[in-house]
């Protein structure tokens, strides 16, 4: 069976759209058929163009695919709340499979909570603000840049990584393209 990857990134202006596209398109010349990838952009229900999909209909869509999901990449630079809810889900769903490996379930239990999506995500995330290089330079309440540690804190908590940049990402993973998940 194929890995599924989620692509979680901002998509409210031309130059987040064509990000996303643009990582779209490497994840599937890079990976090839080894993985099926859901990039919300290009989800029927995130189209406002050929229908007004509502809250709910993203939140189902995107929800599932979260739920479908062995890998989400997730750029975090924008700091944008719906991704922040993905990685959130993906940490609500790590943590109840962390529990439930503690139970000694049977390999049927095991599946059928797969199945459901209750299952440890491999979250890859990108961190490629440019002012990162240098924020630790300076001094007092003028810090250029700063990230949210609750947010590292649960990528690390999940034993995720954070890259800093998309390409850095693909060089990194480069070894999915031959079909073996990440460790």
């Amino acid at each position: 069976m194929k890995k599924h990857i989620y692509l979680a990134g901002s998509l409210f202006s031309e130059a987040e759209v064509s990000q996303r596209l643009k990582e779209g398109k490497i994840i599937k010349e890079t990976f090839g058929d080894k993985y099926t990838l859901y990039n919300p952009i290009e989800a029927p229900c995130n189209d406002k163009e050929a229908n007004l999909p509502s809250c709910i209909d993203i939140f189902t869509a995107d929800t599932e695919e979260v739920l479908n999901s062995d890998i989400i990449i997730a750029d975090l630079a924008n700091q944008d709340p719906g991704v922040m809810m993905e990685l959130g889900i993906a940490w609500g769903l790590d943590y109840a499979a962390q529990i439930l490996e503690t139970m000694g379930m049977s390999e049927g239990q095991k599946e059928f909570l797969n199945h459901c999506g209750i299952k440890r995500k491999d979250v890859q995330a990108v961190l490629s603000d440019i002012r990162l290089s240098t924020a630790h330079l300076y001094k007092g309440e003028h810090i250029p840049y700063g990230y949210n540690q609750f947010v590292v804190g649960g990528i690390i908590e999940m034993d995720g990584k954070i890259h800093k940049s998309f390409d850095a990402l693909i060089k990194e993973n480069a070894h999915l393209s031959t079909g073996v998940p990440l460790e």
